[in-house]
């Protein structure tokens, strides 16, 4: 558990949310179909949701990329 297969997969994934982001394909799913300002209590607020899931997600996905993995190679 958290060896090298996961660290790979988080940094995998880290990098592909942050291509994502940066090409803007999430930008109407992010802002929710408003203008957010900045400091605002929502505006922090739905940062720290979004943060949270996506550090959940990258998790998860990490830990069953590296389930797989093992079962794969305890089967071999």
């Amino acid at each position: 558990m958290f060896g090298p297969v996961f660290l790979l997969a988080v940094m995998i994934i880290t990098i592909l949310i942050i291509i994502t982001l940066r090409l803007g394909v999430l930008d109407s799913i992010i802002n929710g179909g408003r203008e957010w300002e900045r400091g605002t209590p929502e505006a922090r607020n739905r940062t720290l949701s979004f943060t949270i899931l996506t550090v959940m997600m990258i998790m998860i996905c990490s830990l069953v990329i590296e389930g797989i993995v093992e079962t794969i190679q305890n089967a071999l």
